[in-house]
């Protein structure tokens, strides 16, 4: 069960999202979190955040099964405000976690840290299923995280204006793939088809492919050869 768009403002044909007014749905979400709720400490539990969500749109109780559903929306609309509205909604996962408004940048920081700990697990567990896949999580995870962190106005860790995160995260990821490259040699192989172009000029790329195909086509004939 996910939150239908157009609950969030966003026109289901076009795209466009409409900041304001807040939907109804918007609405009841902060209406409930956003005076008892502020600060790590106060945070409403999930489940409990969830049956008063219902109670405030539907005017209903709803059965205990169907929060679990409920709970995804709430999700949901937590990541839709902080990324798109650039409202501190921050939350944590097990015992004493929960839903609550971010009280100071130290939160904020916290909860960068946290999903970005939780990304690099995601990507781990991924990688041992799908090798292929590495080379789109690891652009995912260095690039596309930090755009996603500044556009939701989230707090990263005081780095200094060069932050070279994404180069540090790719380069011991390399570092690793270059270790084992027997293991690793589709993905080797893919970063260099795509990147090597990148990574030297375009012209001395095109000498090292040529140079290698080259060699490949002597060292089969010569294999050839001497199964003759």
């Amino acid at each position: 069960m996910r939150v239908e768009r157009a609950k969030l403002g966003i026109d289901p044909k076009t795209g466009h999202h409409r900041k304001l007014p807040l939907t109804p749905w918007e609405s009841a979400f902060l209406s409930i979190i956003w005076v008892d709720h502020v600060g790590r400490d106060s945070a409403i539990p999930a489940l409990e955040f969830a049956g008063r969500f219902v109670f405030k749109i539907r005017g209903r109780v709803t059965i205990p099964g169907d929060l679990e559903d409920w709970k995804r929306i709430i999700r949901d609309i937590q990541n839709h405000l902080l990324i798109e509205h650039n409202i501190p909604v921050y939350s944590a996962a097990g015992y004493h976690g929960g839903y609550w408004i971010g009280e100071n940048k130290a939160e904020g920081a916290a909860f960068y840290e946290t999903f970005r700990k939780r990304g690099l697990t995601g990507m781990v567990k991924a990688s041992r299923g799908k090798k292929s896949a590495m080379v789109d999580m690891v652009t995912q995870l260095s690039f596309e995280w930090e755009d996603l962190v500044l556009k939701a106005g989230m707090q990263r860790p005081d780095r200094g204006e060069t932050d070279a995160a994404p180069v540090e995260v790719v380069d011991a990821f390399l570092q690793k793939m270059i270790k084992d490259p027997e293991k690793f040699a589709a993905g080797l192989r893919l970063l260099g088809e795509k990147y090597g172009s990148v990574l030297v000029p375009r012209k001395r790329f095109n000498q090292i492919v040529g140079a290698l195909k080259s060699q490949t086509a002597q060292l089969s004939n010569l294999i050839s050869s001497l199964e003759e």
